[in-house]
């Protein structure tokens, strides 16, 4: 259970440093993560970028960011799926290094976003995922009546 991408979250060590600093308001999100990192969680989460092993474990994400600023720079987007109930196409590009972030454009000091190659302070982040469908039995379109629905 529990998605490990956030095992690097100490979410006691952020509250106790929201605290501190006075920014209780914005630990909300910290619940969420403490419920994600669960071993309770009992559903099949995965998320569309994961990276995997030489053994097909997940050992972390396959991108470096979605959200680059002159303070942060890390992962604000995700795409979760149920990897029990749907497969995995393909996912849209990401930058996994601020040199891919910046080959189509000359900055000289800095990788921020917006920018006029990545409109948005946020990278884009989408996964083409497929859904099994059970058709009639004997339908000659799908093999053992099985086939795949796309979006």
């Amino acid at each position: 259970g529990g998605l490990h991408m956030f095992d690097f979250v100490n979410v006691q060590a952020e509250r106790e440093k929201g605290r501190t600093e006075g920014i209780m308001d914005q630990l909300e999100h910290l619940d969420v993560v403490k419920w994600l990192k669960s071993d309770e969680l009992v559903v099949d989460f995965e998320s569309a970028y994961a990276l995997r092993d030489e053994h097909d474990q997940i050992v972390g994400e396959s991108r470096a960011f979605t959200n680059v600023t002159f303070d942060f720079v890390g992962y604000l987007d995700y795409v979760f799926f149920e990897a029990s109930r749907f497969r995995l196409l393909g996912q849209l590009y990401l930058p996994k290094s601020f040199h891919e972030l910046n080959e189509r454009v000359e900055l000289r000091n800095g990788h921020l976003l917006p920018s006029d190659v990545w409109p948005s302070d946020h990278l884009a982040v989408g996964a083409q995922l497929s859904i099994p469908v059970v058709e009639e039995a004997g339908n000659k379109n799908t093999k053992d009546g099985v086939g795949d629905t796309t979006f």
